[in-house]
């Protein structure tokens, strides 16, 4: 399984190390009529944007040829790019390969904070 992220600015990446999950919420557009004689109603009226989330790890230089990180990258360099991505609200193709997860984003909150003694960067993403 990879997740791929490719911006339409024309920057990509590859998570070096995968999340250990993924969270997807997905749900429907709901109205709600109260009509006097028969209580409240509630009709669907279409769906609200899907949103998906995860924490992970940008492993630093000291793990870089560790067996389970592949096409690593200094972690300041990855957070660069997904911050641009935020900041000027770039439309991200999202795929993880193995998953039905193929998805056109919009990176709505990055937090990170470094942390160990091996150059880490700890990070959690929010995507619409």
């Amino acid at each position: 399984m990879e997740f791929i992220l490719t911006g339409q600015d024309g920057r990509s990446m590859t998570l070096p190390l995968n999340p250990q999950e993924i969270v997807a919420q997905t749900g429907a557009r709901v109205e709600t009529y109260s009509v006097i004689q028969l209580g409240e109603i509630r009709l669907p009226r279409g769906v609200v944007p899907a949103r998906l989330s995860w924490e992970g790890l940008l492993p630093g230089e000291a793990r870089r040829n560790m067996p389970v990180i592949r096409n690593w990258r200094p972690p300041g360099e990855l957070l660069d790019i997904l911050q641009a991505w935020r900041n000027s609200g770039t439309r991200v193709r999202l795929l993880v390969t193995g998953t039905p997860l193929n998805l056109d984003v919009y990176l709505e909150s990055l937090e990170h904070r470094w942390s160990g003694g091996y150059g880490d960067c700890r990070y959690q993403v929010e995507w619409v």
